[in-house]
């Protein structure tokens, strides 16, 4: 008589495929199911939680990854991946813009509007947990700085990396609070966001004798004394 499948010996078609697969692809697969998980239940993932999501056992997690931090930063990586997709062909299509009020809203909004559609992503990225400190992902920011530096009528032309990523930074940190207050409205938000960086750049484009080199050396100013009374 035929032992019945269930307490058979022999594996299941989907568990002998598992065994089959390169260590680089099950690697992948594991990885896009932490990304899963963080989606669904947010940045705060246990290996329990992710082990169950995968059908695996935990041990296997760790043979992959050596610790929960290895596979954090693996899937933080990959969330990056995913945001960057969607933020860089909207960054693009800003070259064809010749007028600088639309260029710098239409940067504005194509960055806010990643980070609310993948909103758990953009968290988990954030999270000390997956980076060792609280910002957003190099890669995201050198996109917005990179679209920024081409604003049209931003002098000098190119700029210096700093005022780059300072109209970078500006956007972050502003639409960073933002998601966490949600106040004002989005479309209030996108207004002020973008005065305020049409206000700067026009700053900055005044400022065109001015020495932004960052290897510049600082001139020391003497600062008054306090008075005591």
């Amino acid at each position: 008589m035929d032992t019945p499948l269930e307490h058979s010996t022999v594996r299941r078609p989907c568990e002998r495929r598992r065994r089959r697969m390169a260590p680089a692809a099950r690697r992948a697969e594991l990885v896009e199911t932490a990304i899963r998980v963080i989606t669904t239940h947010g940045a705060g993932i246990s290996m329990d939680q992710l082990a169950a999501a995968a059908g695996v056992s935990k041990p296997l997690l760790y043979h992959y990854f050596y610790d929960k931090a290895g596979l954090l930063k693996a899937a933080g990586e990959r969330a990056t991946e995913l945001m960057l997709a969607r933020l860089r062909p909207a960054l693009a299509e800003l070259r064809g813009v010749s007028v600088r009020e639309r260029w710098i809203r239409g940067a504005v909004e194509a960055y806010l509007a990643v980070i609310m559609e993948h909103q758990w992503l953009y968290r988990f990225t954030m999270s000390n947990a997956v980076t060792g400190r609280s910002t957003v992902p190099d890669p995201i920011i050198a996109a917005l700085a990179d679209v920024l530096g081409e604003i049209p009528g931003l002098h000098p032309s190119p700029p210096p990396d700093p005022v780059r990523y300072a109209l970078a930074g500006m956007v972050q940190a502003v639409c960073h609070w933002w998601l966490e207050h949600r106040r004002p409205g989005r479309a209030q938000l996108l207004a002020q966001l973008s005065r305020m960086i049409e206000h700067t750049v026009a700053g900055l484009s005044a400022l065109t004798t001015v020495d932004l080199d960052p290897a510049a050396a600082l001139t020391p100013v003497e600062l008054p004394s306090p008075q005591t009374g």
